[in-house]
């Protein structure tokens, strides 16, 4: 008995009593004032700091003047010879109840809490966060949630446990289920939890079962919680299935455009690439046009065809800063925004690497910071070209302008199809489903290499030009070589801001910058003139 005491009183982050502190603390987390409902005496199996045997098991019963139980059993250990163990109750001494017995149950440990807690779920850590199974696939929980998930599982037996769980206890739980359920942070979904000898498989999960899109395509009526797969696919597959509605709206959409069929091909593809976590093909799309093009419709069936929990919408500066928000592309098929805003800079160390799937840096809300390989493939509308420092970044190059320029006509316009939900109202998913997979397939037999379409290119090269107005003025004007006449600095720095008309102008540095990026080899060299000082350059010439 006194050995049981002994080992009550101790409380740690692996095996300690939730919510003890002294009896005669005013603020006990245990509630001595009124006793527990009767009848609710169980049995306490297990050592301390051990698994819990029994759900029933609650803190807080309460013993009687006459020394009996509320059920009113003796508060004798012994259960008249039929070699029933449970612990003696403890009387304790506690101000204004002196006659207030409590009785310690194992289940209120950390080990057990966390028995409770995972007990007919599917809890998995992975990448800094916990995933639950949910309709066939892994959802990721918000930290908070977890918490409260920790407090409903306790509170939901009847009757629920007279104790109280402080937010610590309840973080000592998580720490224990989150290693009792990690999953290496390396793994590249989708993966079995229990195979480390898994061949890696693309494979979707759709509202039906399992769709294997892999060397050996096939389909599964049922769904495997021990396949790590992050987001449900919404809708059932049907290989039956036809898309009349969406692909009358990309005929709309690029009607009377030379490049019709060739961006609609390449559209084709890119939504078959979305269905997979693969990052190799180095590009962006970027959907280019005026107001009412079309853009935001084509972008929202790419966000139906994932389902919202596949897919992200953060803005170029979210993405680009690793605290907080970019966390919430993790385990994401896509990161689709609508719209760029007038402060993003799409030339950025961290987009580039994205693009390509590489691990970057990710930090959530009061956790350690870490790096993981990106896996949303990023797809943007836009009405204006995006800022850039200089038209030379290699970020351009992956850049893949899709112009969207027939604008519909007021009378001509349906509200609802930009809307989410619109095209499973009208039941097209699984339709937009087989026509992605046809894109998929075709990618594949091309030897998994996607071509941006010629035009694309073009415009790619426009917008260098258009976001570094310097380099397209340099690569207008100057040449490698050397000049037959001193090419005075001030004099092409004048004729440059003339042209160009930026508002603010460059300053004479940035001009030297530009030169310098364009021709690494050209140097200047300082001359006394007439008033003053200039540079003349040389290893650049005239056009």
């Amino acid at each position: 008995m006194s050995e049981r005491n002994g080992s009550d009183e101790q409380l740690n982050s692996a095996g300690g009593r939730i919510g003890e502190t002294s009896p005669g603390n005013a603020s006990s987390g245990i509630d001595r004032s009124s006793p527990a409902p009767a009848g609710e005496q169980a049995d306490a199996a297990g050592d301390v700091g051990g698994s819990c045997s029994s759900v029933s098991d609650y803190d807080g019963v309460s013993i009687g003047d006459s020394g009996e139980l509320p059920n009113g059993t003796p508060s004798s250990p012994s259960d008249g010879g039929t070699g029933d163990s449970s612990p003696t109750p403890v009387r304790t001494s506690v101000a204004g109840s002196s006659n207030r017995i409590v009785v310690k149950r194992d289940f209120t440990s950390v080990p057990c809490l966390a028995d409770m807690v995972m007990d007919g779920s599917y809890l998995r850590h992975w990448r800094g966060y916990f995933w639950e199974y949910a309709d066939g696939a892994y959802v990721k929980i918000d930290p908070d949630k977890m918490l409260k998930i920790v407090f409903d599982k306790v509170m939901s037996f009847d009757p629920p446990p007279n104790f109280y769980i402080s937010d610590t206890d309840k973080k000592h739980v998580l720490t224990l289920i989150r290693d009792r359920t990690f999953l290496d942070s390396n793994a590249q979904p989708p993966f079995y939890v229990d195979d480390s000898n898994f061949t890696k498989q693309e494979v979707l999960a759709v509202a039906n079962g399992l769709l294997w899109i892999g060397d050996d395509p096939h389909f599964e009526a049922e769904h495997d919680p021990m396949l790590f797969i992050p987001g449900t696919l919404p809708y059932d597959y049907d290989q039956t299935a036809t898309c009349n509605l969406w692909l009358a709206f990309l005929e709309e959409t690029f009607a009377g455009d030379p490049d019709k069929d060739e961006f609609i091909s390449y559209l084709q593809r890119w939504f078959g690439i979305n269905l997979i976590f693969d990052c190799t093909q180095h590009q962006i799309l970027l959907l280019y046009g005026k107001p009412r093009t079309g853009k935001g419709v084509l972008l929202s069936g790419l966000r139906e065809l994932l389902g919202k929990n596949a897919h992200s919408s953060l803005s170029i500066t979210s993405l680009n800063e690793p605290r907080f928000g970019r966390t919430q592309t993790l385990g994401m098929r896509a990161n689709i925004c609508d719209e760029i805003l007038s402060e993003d800079r799409i030339d950025t160390p961290d987009l580039k690497m994205m693009s390509e799937g590489k691990p970057v840096k990710f930090e959530g809300k009061f956790k350690d910071a870490f790096h993981a390989p990106f896996t949303a493939r990023l797809s943007f509308a836009c009405n204006q070209f995006p800022k850039a420092k200089h038209g030379k970044d290699g970020i351009f190059e992956r850049l893949v302008m899709i112009p969207c320029n027939n604008v519909v006509p007021p009378e001509d316009r349906d509200p609802d199809m930009g809307k989410d939900g619109y095209w499973r109202s009208v039941g097209e998913l699984p339709g937009i489903l087989n026509w992605a997979l046809e894109g998929l397939m075709e990618y594949r037999r091309n030897d998994c290499k996607l071509l941006r379409p010629s035009r694309s290119v073009s415009l790619s090269e426009d917008m260098a030009r258009t976001a570094d107005p310097l380099a397209a003025w340099i690569d207008e004007h100057l040449q490698a070589g050397e000049a037959d006449e001193p090419l005075w600095h001030s004099n092409m720095y004048d004729a440059c801001c003339a042209s160009c008309g930026m508002n603010p102008v460059p300053t004479t540095h940035a001009f030297t910058r530009a030169i310098g990026l364009a021709f690494p080899t050209a140097r200047k060299q300082k001359r006394r003139v007439p008033g003053g000082f200039d540079h003349h350059w040389h290893g650049i010439r005239l056009k």
